[in-house]
């Protein structure tokens, strides 16, 4: 059976298998020529076409991956790597063509063949099952049509017939069927884990790249599954998610996914050997550094994908731990207005502020003050505490500062692109609305973030939550992040309600007790570059007044030694 030769397009009829071998040629192009002798070299093969078989042990091997997260990755390679065949029929091997057609699909490479497929959609069913192991076979051997850009001498020629497929015109693989499949929970745990680790390696020699997801992938997989946790609590609290659930969450999420699969690719192409002399440079050189009772690599791998995910201005902000500076901490520099004060102001780049604690209980002597300054939105006879809320939680909010702080007992300060962000119990995100949203009171009545300006005169002292709103008392004791989606009663709106479908329609409070206080600066290269040059002329600066002081000292000891007021031998006086 053949074709003509013509310039003129065409179109033929494929069973899905066949569509499947001509994409699998297709994916094998867009792999660069060293990718691919890498590739062969990794699989002990002299072409990426033949149909080596790859165990679940193979494939962690070649992309140096450990369990649990291995057993998830090559789960969705296998699926994926059959398209456009469906079915969940889960084998003990995956064939090398059938890895590259997944690699390709997952990572976002195959948009270079402007492929007619929903990408989203993909991903979810790489994840998901419907908890049914049957193939329909008629769904399977329903022909595709392809159209071609140009004739060629034979359609059965799928190497051949690959070079002119137009896939962007392809009916039959742009709808991905997504009802009555569903992820678990688990597994999605295991992929964010997985992707986190991926986001909190810095980008450099891709050496010293694995080195560190070796190390990370060893020891440090249970603190990472903790927050693909959290992520996976903000998409749903349930069992299992659905692609509405999904496609939700993907709003925030999708820089985190799409980076993961691009991660796990480049790691499958690239050499994975060891250099012949190690660098000197060690993978964690920085950790000890950027790590404190709020901050290590996973809390900042969580912050980061989240700015990324905001977008605008926020996802501006790259965010590694070679540039976060430790302004403030609680815990070494003491609880005080004045402390925090001196350690942030001098920062003139963007912030991060981290507030954590436990849930205040209700019987808490010390906090009455406090709470007979901060209006009651909720009635005394109401259980203060939603079901996803419990007395023992630990409670941790993140707010992310654009400007500079200063003093403002006054007037507000701060742009719209402020953002409050949950991290325990429930991750969440709440982004600013409109500017002026911070105040940094001296005279008494702390920090707030949504709030309009304290009342703090003729011995009345009375705080004014806005409906979405972070307020901090003075003494750096309580707070209380208060969430009214309602828009009932008086308030500022600063921040937009959460976008958690669970609990973004209800009204809530967390009033907590704080254990933990950090400011974070965050910078350019640039940035942090000038920021340290001001830093060392003012400690200069300080070191010369200073000396100033203790030889005007001397001048003055000197006369009074004169006088015989002070001496070895004298024992002071008076007049």
């Amino acid at each position: 059976m053949g074709q003509s030769a013509s310039s003129e397009p065409f179109s033929h009829s494929y069973s899905p298998q066949h569509v499947h071998t001509l994409l699998s040629y297709a994916c094998q192009r867009i792999i660069t020529p060293v990718e691919s002798q890498t590739l062969r070299k990794k699989l002990n093969s002299t072409t990426v076409n033949e149909k080596a078989q790859l165990s679940r042990a193979d494939l962690a091997q070649l992309l140096l991956l450990t369990d649990p997260p291995s057993q998830v990755v090559y789960t969705c390679l296998q699926k994926v790597g059959k398209f456009p065949v469906s079915g969940e029929e889960i084998h003990s091997t995956i064939t090398a063509d059938e890895l590259i057609v997944a690699s390709m699909l997952l990572s976002g490479r195959f948009k270079k063949l402007k492929l007619s497929t929903d990408y989203d959609k993909l991903i979810f069913r790489a994840l998901a099952s419907s908890g049914s192991a049957l193939v329909t076979e008629k769904v399977q051997q329903i022909p595709l049509s392809v159209k071609f850009s140009r004739g060629f001498e034979n359609t059965e020629n799928l190497q051949l017939a690959s070079r002119f497929v137009d896939w962007s015109s392809m009916s039959g693989l742009e709808s991905v069927d997504t009802d009555g499949y569903w992820i678990a929970r688990s597994e999605m745990e295991s992929l964010l884990a997985l992707f986190l680790v991926f986001y909190s390696i810095p980008k450099r020699k891709r050496s010293l790249m694995q080195t560190e997801l070796r190390q990370k992938l060893n020891g440090q997989w249970n603190s990472f599954k903790d927050a693909g946790e959290q992520l996976t609590k903000f998409i749903r609290s349930t069992d299992n998610i659905s692609y509405q659930d999904f496609s939700s969450a993907l709003a925030l999420l999708s820089p985190l996914i799409h980076y993961g699969f691009e991660f796990l690719v480049d790691v499958m192409l690239s050499d994975t050997e060891p250099e012949q002399e190690p660098p000197q440079e060690t993978a964690v050189s920085t950790e000890d550094t950027t790590k404190s009772h709020l901050i290590n690599s996973p809390t900042i791998a969580l912050l980061a994908a989240t700015f990324a995910g905001l977008g605008g201005k926020s996802g501006t902000i790259s965010l590694t731990r070679q540039n976060l500076v430790k302004l403030y901490l609680g815990s070494e520099s003491g609880f005080s207005i004045r402390s925090l004060e001196s350690k942030v102001f001098k920062w003139h780049a963007p912030t991060i502020m981290l507030v954590s604690g436990k849930r205040l209980r209700t019987t808490n002597k010390r906090y009455e003050t406090f709470d007979s300054e901060y209006p009651r939105f909720f009635r005394s006879s109401e259980n203060p505490l939603k079901p996803w809320q419990a007395p023992g939680d630990k409670i941790t909010y993140a707010v992310l500062v654009h400007e500079p702080w200063k003093v403002s007992n006054k007037k507000n300060f701060g742009d719209s692109n402020t953002t409050i962000i949950a991290l325990k119990p429930r991750m969440d995100v709440f982004k600013g609305v409109a500017p002026e949203s911070i105040y940094f009171n001296t005279l008494g009545m702390g920090l707030g973030f949504g709030n309009s300006q304290p009342i703090n005169k003729n011995n009345l002292k009375r705080y004014a939550p806005g409906h979405v709103s972070l307020t901090i008392e003075a003494n750096l004791e309580y707070a209380v992040f208060r969430h009214i989606s309602s828009q009932a009663g008086s308030g500022t709106t600063s921040f937009s309600t959460g976008v958690q479908p669970e609990i973004s329609g209800h009204d809530y409070e967390d009033r907590f007790l704080i254990t933990d206080l950090e400011v974070w600066g965050v910078g350019s290269s640039k940035e942090l570059e000038e920021q340290k040059k001001q830093w060392d002329w003012e400690k200069k600066q300080a070191e010369a007044r200073q000396s100033v002081n203790l030889r005007s000292m001397g001048e003055d000891r000197a006369l009074l030694e004169m006088v015989g007021l002070v001496g070895n031998h004298g024992s002071g006086g008076s007049v």
